[in-house]
């Protein structure tokens, strides 16, 4: 579970990086809403059920929906792979949030001490 999240995010990732995906305004305004909570696997899949985001979800739903999984799965929570993934999607999430038109770089993620994407 922690693995397909690990390479989903990284696809997404890449992709943003590459200027093949760019968030719809349904997951800028998604991110920005989760920017500023506290995450739990059922707060993930209340924020993906809301009207105005179900209508335009994208590519980041799906990555939502992973983490989601694998925060309500008790054996991945204490895991030390599980924190660096989310802590990377959460980097991805406040880019997105904050309008940033580029995806998080390791030489910023550094700066935020952040783990990098490599």
């Amino acid at each position: 579970m922690i693995d397909t999240l690990a390479r989903d995010l990284a696809a997404l990732h890449t992709a943003h990086t590459a200027g093949a995906w760019h968030p719809t305004k349904y997951e800028t305004a998604l991110a920005a809403d989760l920017a500023r909570a506290h995450w739990t696997g059922p707060l993930l899949r209340a924020a993906l059920r809301r009207d105005d985001i179900a209508q335009g979800t994208g590519a980041l739903a799906g990555v939502l929906e992973s983490a989601a999984a694998v925060l309500e799965d008790p054996h991945h929570t204490d895991r030390p792979d599980t924190s660096e993934v989310l802590v990377r999607l959460r980097t991805l999430v406040d880019h997105l949030a904050h309008g940033e038109d580029h995806a998080p770089q390791p030489s910023e993620a550094d700066v935020t001490g952040r783990p990098g994407w490599a």
